[in-house]
């Protein structure tokens, strides 16, 4: 059953509840005021019967005539009277089937006038008002009897009409009840239509409700939740893409020297070459080698930096630049490093592994005429460095993907020069360790500068000389 249903029967169940309270206690005071008014007419009707007896009266001998002749002067009408000396029953008209144990026990003690409901053996009921009658000759019990026929008549009535009209009241009721109910849970319908569309794939579903109160921000809060279930989806998806990527890059990366080396390896093995030949093939076949000594070195230290986060400790720049100097193999462009007594929170090792990648990057897109050098600048607490050099710059539809794992922008100029792609990816990689990132800012044919910021170290660090 849907809420709305289950809200609906509720309400009409709650409506129901109140309306029989209500026609309960209408009726009760209705049937309640009928028998006060009954009482009351039959006491008034009484209390003409007596002084009729006492002015009509005598004595005892003349109570038949003048009973005849009291029925005669009201029309002929039948009158419920009773006319008793004691236990004696002198003149009776009161309904035969009204037992005289229940006769007696209204009758008992009737002093003052006293009205009574009795009720007769086929459970009709009798008003009876009896009370004492006295007479020159005695006294004598007078009772008048009421018939209450009519006033069960008109509550069985007013029964029926309560339970006609409560019936179309009702129906009427739940019929509103339920289009109010599908109107307020239309909301909700709504949520549950859109976590249906998000669990079956449409991740921007969203609901957007307005209505001002509890629905709102449960919508508010369901749209956030779908928003970073999107999120973590969309990361997911492009998690399994870079996957994806790199693993075919990875491939490639190996399926190219590996099918090489195998060529000259059967060449080696077949028939004998000749000696240039063999030195060919022996130089590619050990290039190849180192090229993926390196490759493997370098993916070996990608995948250790996706573990526990190195410890971060004051480290100065000059340790740092005095052991790229005596690292940074021989050729031209020279890189020209700065003088800094600065000191950073960082891991010395992978600073230094940063920039020394940063440098040959340059050098390598650098030609010899060309320059390589390093700035470092204290603001604000940081640190800022950068690299820069007048190199053959990157075209701007690839900086957006140059620090992806294998990707290269020249493939047959950084083959040709040892790249593998992972250059990049490592130094940012060991930047965003260190709570910063790369910035680049490249123009083809005039060079490219690589940026990052580290703060600065809480004290002054001394420089180790012989570092390196």
């Amino acid at each position: 059953m849907k809420f709305a249903d289950k809200l609906t029967l509720a309400l009409t169940l709650l409506l129901a509840a109140l309306l029989t309270a209500y026609n309960i206690w209408t009726l009760d005071r209705q049937f309640t005021a009928d028998l006060r008014a009954a009482a009351e007419q039959a006491q008034t009707a009484w209390q003409q019967e007596r002084y009729a007896m006492q002015t009509g009266l005598e004595s005892r001998a003349g109570l038949l005539p003048w009973a005849a002749s009291y029925q005669s002067s009201h029309g002929g009408q039948p009158l419920l009277l009773g006319v008793f000396a004691g236990h004696d029953t002198l003149y009776n008209t009161l309904p035969a089937t009204l037992g005289r144990q229940e006769l007696d026990a209204a009758l008992d003690g009737a002093g003052q006038p006293r009205v009574t409901v009795v009720r007769d053996v086929n459970g009709r009921y009798t008003m009876l008002a009896a009370g004492v009658v006295i007479l020159p000759d005695g006294a004598l019990t007078l009772a008048h009897g009421q018939s209450l026929d009519g006033v069960w008549a008109a509550r069985g009535e007013r029964l029926r009409t309560a339970l006609a009209a409560g019936a179309v009241l009702l129906a009427l009721a739940a019929l509103g009840c339920r289009a109010l109910c599908r109107r307020l849970t239309r909301p909700l319908e709504r949520l549950e239509a859109a976590s249906r569309q998000i669990a079956a794939g449409d991740y921007g579903r969203r609901t957007a409700l307005h209505t001002g109160d509890e629905l709102a921000s449960l919508s508010a809060s369901f749209d956030e939740m779908a928003d970073a279930v999107q999120e973590k989806i969309e990361q997911l998806q492009g998690h399994l893409r870079e996957r994806d990527d790199f693993v075919a890059a990875f491939t490639h990366e190996l399926k190219t020297p590996i099918t090489s080396m195998l060529g000259y390896a059967d060449l080696l093995r077949g028939a004998e070459p000749t000696p240039e030949t063999r030195q060919l093939a022996a130089q590619y076949i050990y290039h190849e080698s180192q090229r993926l000594e390196v490759l493997g070195g370098k993916l070996m230290a990608l995948m250790q930096l996706d573990g526990a986060p190195p410890a971060l400790a004051p480290v100065a720049l000059d340790t740092v630049l005095r052991r790229l100097r005596r690292a940074l193999p021989p050729g031209a462009p020279v890189p020209e490093l700065p003088a800094c007594g600065a000191a950073v929170l960082a891991d010395a090792d992978l600073l230094t592994d940063l920039l020394y990648n940063l440098i040959q990057n340059a050098r390598a897109a650098t030609p010899p005429g060309g320059r390589v050098w390093v700035e470092a600048a204290e603001e604000g607490g940081r640190v800022r460095l950068a690299v820069r050099d007048t190199g053959c710059g990157i075209p701007a539809a690839d900086l957006p993907r140059i620090c992806e794992p294998f990707y290269r922008v020249d493939r047959s100029r950084a083959r040709r020069r040892g790249g593998n792609g992972l250059g990049l990816a490592l130094c940012a990689r060991i930047a965003q360790l260190h709570g910063t990132q790369l910035e680049f800012e490249s123009a083809e044919g005039r060079g490219t500068t690589v940026r990052f910021a580290l703060s600065a170290a809480p004290q002054e660090v001394k420089c180790d000389a012989d570092a390196g």
